[in-house]
């Protein structure tokens, strides 16, 4: 009790006594712990002081204003935000659904923002605490986080590939890497991407030498391996495997010679605009030719479609753990350059293989930026049919394949 110190009379409800306030009832008994006054919950501790800001009791936390009334809600304190329970003001810990969102509140109670590492599974929560769901573009990349919340990885969801760090990437990308000498655009497609690097070139040469335009074909193998890569992705077979690469293609790298041109033996085999030949003007032993088949002019790299490819390759190849560069042309039946990498075409079609690296050549100059080079050359076909019957397409892709997987 308290007996006032000038009149004595018994002190009832709140008194501030010292400094410190204190709840007496109506019978004067000192009040202790929870006491409801005038529809406030408010707490007195064991010497009946009523507490104000945090109190830990029971293994839970509650929250008092200035007036010693108990918060409830949203409570803003500085830059951290709490939760305490509507009903009985318990400070929110661990996951909370709240007005169909949810939120994460760490052991101390504040609402957590960003990633979050819960049980090996990673979530992440926006600028206002909510819990992300669905495809979500975070510092730039792109990820996708379940109906739960947790972030996805390694799996193939819709049209992207989700890496070990959960950052999706479409599976195949187009780029246009440079114009020709007549303004066409000269396309490239990726498939992943991995530190290691897989460089494909098709159709250098517009014409070979089994009919007029005869790197149609080369193209069609081009893009019946974009679009095989891509279902081995979506199958997820052997989509991490496959995730350690980056993989580049280029279906046609002298589009206007497979368009315009007219012959094996200048325009056609070689570039339009300037007449030259692709795969001889690459600097690296590089020698002028002037027959018109195989013509370079006097410098290396003076066509539009070589520099642009030379650009390419560099910047394919800049950092990369692994680098493969493959140059793939019709029809001598042999491989020529890297054995540990022609050996798993040799064994698809029974190529003879040549180890030289000849002045000029595109493999030549992957060799010379520490890419294993080769330069295929499909068997002689009677006419599409025969490459479709003899299975170019499909030997070629298991060879490569088998490079990715076992490199």
């Amino acid at each position: 009790y308290y007996l006032d110190i000038n009149n004595g009379i018994m002190a009832k409800n709140i008194r501030v006594l010292g400094g410190k306030t204190f709840y007496f009832g109506d019978d004067g008994i000192m009040r202790k712990g929870w006491t409801n006054i005038n529809g406030n919950t408010c707490y007195f501790n064991d010497l009946g002081r009523m507490v104000r800001g945090w109190l830990e009791l029971n293994n839970n936390s509650y929250y008092f204003k200035e007036s010693g009334s108990m918060y409830r809600g949203w409570l803003d304190l500085g830059s951290n935000s709490y939760y305490l329970d509507i009903n009985n003001g318990i400070m929110a810990t661990g996951f909370r659904e709240l007005g169909g969102k949810t939120f994460y509140f760490g052991n101390n109670g504040v609402m957590r923002k960003g990633w979050i590492d819960i049980n090996s599974n990673s979530y992440y929560f926006n600028d206002l605490g909510r819990m992300q769901k669905g495809w979500n573009v975070i510092g730039g990349n792109k990820y996708y986080f379940e109906y739960n919340g947790i972030l996805q990885r390694n799996k193939v969801i819709g049209e992207y590939y989700l890496n070990s760090e959960g950052i999706g990437n479409l599976i195949v990308e187009e780029g246009v890497y440079g114009q020709s000498g007549e303004g066409r655009n000269l396309n490239y497609y990726r498939i992943g991407h991995g530190k290691k690097v897989l460089l494909a070139i098709f159709g250098v040469h517009g014409f070979e030498d089994a009919w007029d335009k005869d790197s149609e074909e080369l193209k069609t193998i081009a893009e019946n391996t974009i679009n095989n890569l891509k279902e081995q992705y979506k199958s997820q077979e052997r989509a991490l495997d496959l995730s350690e690469w980056s993989i580049y293609i280029i279906p046609s790298a002298n589009p206007d010679g497979r368009l315009d041109g007219w012959t094996n033996y200048g325009p056609g085999r070689a570039t339009i605009t300037t007449h030259e030949d692709i795969n001889r003007s690459f600097p690296i032993g590089f020698k002028p030719y002037y027959s018109d088949r195989n013509y370079t002019g006097s410098r290396p790299l003076g066509s539009p479609e070589a520099k642009n490819l030379y650009n390419f390759i560099n910047n394919a190849m800049d950092g990369a753990s692994e680098k493969v560069l493959l140059d793939i042309h019709g029809w001598e039946n042999k491989t020529i350059g890297d054995y540990s990498i022609g050996k798993y075409f040799d064994n698809e079609f029974g190529f003879r293989h040549i180890s030289s690296y000849p002045g000029g050549f595109i493999i030549t100059y992957g060799r010379a930026i520490g890419a294993r080079s080769v330069l295929l050359e499909f068997p002689m076909p009677s006419s599409h049919y025969d490459v479709v019957r003899r299975n170019f397409s499909g030997k070629f892709i298991d060879g490569l394949t088998n490079i990715l997987i076992n490199n």
